[in-house]
């Protein structure tokens, strides 16, 4: 972001969350992400990531206790909410404003307009 400020796309996703394997899979399979992906940052992030996050000068932590796996709190954070469903999708501008949450398996055609919108957001 400090050599080229862009809008950030995030997926977030479990390990265990079979919704969120489809809609990877979806992902790969879409010319149109694909072509696309040089608009914008794509992140996956592990939405029970025991590491650390460092995210707009802020410190995120896991919420993991006794070896158990538990969601970030950077999702909620992003989320504003700590009602979390997985596959989750958090799209912001350049300047980390929110523009897009959702939670839940995105379809093609819908991955199509938000692409649109990845698009103005560029201008």
């Amino acid at each position: 972001m400090m050599v080229e400020a862009k809008p950030i796309l995030i997926f977030m996703s479990t390990d265990w969350c079979q919704y969120c394997k489809v809609q990877k899979k979806q992902l790969r399979k879409n010319k149109k992400f694909k072509n696309k992906l040089d608009d914008f940052y794509y992140v996956e992030f592990d939405g029970e990531s025991t590491d650390n996050i460092v995210f707009n000068n802020y410190i995120f932590q896991s919420n993991t206790k006794r070896n158990r796996k538990s969601t970030h709190d950077l999702v909620f954070a992003l989320n504003n909410s700590e009602n979390i469903s997985f596959p989750n999708w958090v799209l912001l501008d350049n300047k980390y404003q929110v523009v897009f949450r959702y939670g839940g398996l995105l379809y093609p055609e819908q991955v199509h307009d938000l692409l649109t919108v990845v698009e103005q957001l560029k201008f």
